[in-house]
This record gives C-alpha cells, sequence and structure tokens, in this order.
C-alpha cells in the first residue's frame, strides 16, 4: 500500500449474485461508479466479480492481494496510476454470444496503462475468461514489472514504454512500428516476440514454450540492440530491414527446426557461441556485400564451400552489391567453419564464415 493516498476503499466478498442484483436496482453505470471515479485507492483481497469498465486517475491504484478479481469491462489507467496483483488473479471476462443470421461475436477487453502509469504483478496471473485474445497496451512511458506472472493471451506494446519480465510464462508479445521500447525477459517462457521500433530487448536464461508453431523472434525495422543470452528458440529467429539490426551475446541454443534469418546488420560478441548442437536442423543466412573502390559491384559471382571443397551456396550480387547466400547446419555441422569467396575474373577474395559470424560481411575486391 502507498503512503498517503486519501482514501482506500477495501471491496470484498462481493458475490456475482450480489452484483448482479445491485446492477438490477441502480444500474451498472451507477455500480462501477460507486468503485471508481472517486479519489482514493482501490483494495480488493477477497474474490470480486465487477461489471463495467474501470478507469484509475490521479495517481490511483487498483490493489488484488490473494483474490480473484473478474472485471466484465476494460481497465484505463491516466495520470501516474498503477495496478498492483499480489498472489492474485485478474481476469477479463470476454463473452461470446450468437446473433441470429449475424454469427458468433465476442467482447473484445483491454487493460491501457496511459501517462506513466505502472503494473507490477508478483506471483498471479493476467487471464482471459474465453479463448479470445484480449490487449495489454502500455503508451506514455508506462511501465510494467512482473515477476512469476501467467498470462494466457496477446501482450502489446506500445509507444514509449519500459517492461520488465522474470520467472513468468507469456504469451506472443507485439512492439508496434514507431515505438520506443525497452524490454527485458529473464528465467522465462515466451511463445513468441515482434519488435518493430526503437530500443532494447534482452532475452536472457529464457526458452520459447514447447509448440514454436508459427511463433518467430522477429525484429523487423528494428532499430536498436537485440541481445540473447543462453537461452532457447524453437521457432524462427529472423532480423531484417532494421538500422542497426541486433546483437547476440554469450550462449543461444536453436532448438528444432529452428531458421535464423538475418536480413540486416547481425553481430556477436567475439566468444559467443551456441551453447548446443541444433535438434533437427539450422539455417543460417548471410547477406554480403560486394565493393571495389568503394562502390557496390553488381555481378559478382559468390560461393560457400565447406572444408572438403564442396559448394553449398552460391549467388550473385545485385546492384546494391547485395548478395544473400544460406548455409545448413545440423548437428554435425553446427561447430564447422565455411569458406566464403568472391571472384571477378582473376581477382579474389576469401572469408570464413561460422554459424555465429557477424553480418552484414563487406566483401572489398582489389582493383585491377
Amino acid at each position: 500500500m502507498r503512503s498517503g493516498s486519501p482514501a482506500i476503499r477495501t471491496i470484498g466478498s462481493l458475490t456475482l449474485a450480489a452484483l448482479l442484483a445491485a446492477s438490477i436496482v441502480f444500474g451498472v453505470s451507477f455500480l462501477a461508479g460507486t468503485l471508481l471515479g472517486q479519489p482514493g485507492d482501490i483494495e480488493v483481497r477477497q474474490d470480486t466479480h465487477l461489471k463495467g469498465d474501470i478507469v484509475l486517475r490521479r495517481s490511483q491504484s487498483l490493489i488484488v492481494e490473494d483474490a480473484t478479481l473478474l472485471v466484465d469491462g476494460n481497465i484505463t489507467l491516466f495520470d501516474s496510476s498503477s495496478i498492483l496483483l499480489a498472489n492474485a488473479t485478474l481476469v477479463l471476462e470476454e463473452r461470446t454470444y450468437e446473433i441470429p443470421q449475424m454469427g458468433r461475436f465476442s467482447t473484445r477487453y483491454s487493460i491501457g496503462l496511459n501517462d506513466d502509469s505502472r503494473l507490477e504483478a508478483y506471483s498471479s496471473q493476467l487471464l482471459n475468461a474465453t479463448s479470445e485474445h484480449w490487449r495489454l497496451i502500455l503508451r506514455d512511458n508506462s511501465s510494467m514489472v512482473v515477476d512469476g506472472l501467467f498470462t494466457n493471451e496477446i501482450i502489446w506494446f506500445l509507444d514509449r514504454a519500459s517492461v520488465q519480465i522474470e520467472n513468468s510464462d507469456m504469451p506472443y508479445l507485439s512492439v508496434w512500428p514507431g515505438s520506443e521500447v525497452s524490454l527485458t525477459i529473464a528465467n522465462s517462457f515466451v511463445d513468441g516476440l515482434a519488435f518493430s521500433g526503437a530500443g532494447e530487448f534482452q532475452l536472457i536464461d529464457s526458452r520459447q514454450r514447447v509448440d514454436p508453431t508459427g511463433s518467430p523472434l522477429a525484429f523487423s525495422d528494428f532499430s536498436g540492440v537485440a541481445r540473447v543470452e543462453n537461452s532457447s528458440w524453437g521457432g524462427p529467429v529472423e532480423i531484417w530491414g532494421g538500422n542497426e539490426g541486433g546483437e547476440i551475446w554469450g550462449n543461444i541454443t536453436f532448438e528444432e527446426t529452428a531458421v535464423l534469418r538475418v536480413k540486416q546488420a547481425f553481430s556477436t560478441e567475439p566468444d559467443a557461441k551456441p551453447l548446443g548442437p541444433p535438434e533437427g536442423h539450422l539455417v543460417r543466412y548471410y547477406p554480403i556485400i560486394i565493393t571495389a573502390d568503394g562502390l557496390p559491384l553488381s555481378g559478382v559471382n559468390v560461393v560457400i564451400y565447406d572444408s572438403n571443397g564442396t559448394l553449398i551456396s552460391s549467388g550473385v550480387s545485385g546492384d546494391t552489391g547485395l548478395v544473400i547466400l544460406a548455409v545448413l547446419f545440423d548437428t554435425d555441422s553446427w561447430r564447422a567453419e565455411f569458406g566464403l569467396s568472391a571472384v571477378v575474373g582473376e581477382n579474389a577474395v576469401e572469408h570464413r564464415v561460422s554459424l555465429m559470424t557477424s553480418t552484414p560481411i563487406s566483401l572489398a575486391l582489389p582493383t585491377a
């Protein structure tokens, strides 16, 4: 509980039947108004069911401790307000219904943090009562700190936000284009991540959940640093279209049929290496830029070959001097180095590549 709060309203033992009875007499808007929109914090310490939207303003706090709160509505925070969950469950009770001759519809609720608002959750759950997706939206320098959180649906991060996730089980996370987000995931499970925008991403001592189907770790139009340490990923890993690309620091394990697709800058520490061989196979893409006298050179044959001289991949540089070659790594070749060669007439340049080679690779051909 924060010190200095002007008032605290404790909500307990509000059963569904009692709330429905109250809503019949007073109306849902009156029920919501008795709980919200007034100065002071809202404290929930017994299982409670609320019908209607929750709006917190002027540094109000919603505190749920050792209880379950079901909300049939949206939750929106403004003006440095906050939500604190401690050993608690917060459920957005979305409903699915049928309209004759029109089909099946669902309510779509969300939790929105604005204006320096904050969400903290410890040993708690954020759930949806149905299988439909709900959204957690962070804007305007809002923040989230969670330790021991389980949530079953999509989370969206928008605009400027700071997010720290530890010891948690997370769904698919999305950072929208134009956002500026600092996101750290440590010792957690996560379904997938799409990061489009600026900021910093860290995945530490974490892994993708069991089913990696269709769940990439993707950085699209990304400007910032992406660091992966002592973590594993079973789905595709994609870094493309960014200004600075990403980095892999320390160790990363690629599992099952993981694919590392690098379409832009990608760098590693000198001692970076996979923690272990991929289970199945892993395809690494190498963007290679061919130049001569400092200018892009097109029409250059570029090849990658193994230690026996066997051709592995080949291509021809385009107008920008770029060619992208691929190498398939498996349990036998994941430690291997491969030769890279670019040849124009009698001029050639050689390079060595491995699974953790930084890219793009710039090859400057000598001039005649």
